[in-house]
């Protein structure tokens, strides 16, 4: 018998673009160049921090934080390169 983690079956990660307008989720990887990642950092914008989607288009609006204190403008190109896992 092979033991599976229902966990991992049931996670959604899609690109940030993706995520519905108030949707919350906690980024899992950033797909970019180094100096964009440095960018999103230094933005706030890391692996497992909370987000949620304010508001599409561009800029991309998002919250982000445990107490969901920043608001954050991003380019459509920038925000498709950030991956979220959903709900997360």
């Amino acid at each position: 018998m092979i033991a599976t983690n229902p966990d991992i079956s049931t996670r959604r990660i899609v690109p940030l673009t993706q995520l519905k307008r108030g949707e919350r989720g906690v980024i899992s990887e950033t797909r970019t160049d180094d100096d964009s990642r440095a960018l999103l950092g230094a933005m706030g914008l890391r692996v497992s921090e909370p987000i949620r989607l304010c508001r599409h288009g561009e800029p991309c609006i998002v919250l982000t934080g445990a107490c969901e204190t920043c608001r954050i403008g991003l380019t459509r190109k920038l925000a498709d390169c950030v991956y979220v896992e959903v709900g997360g």
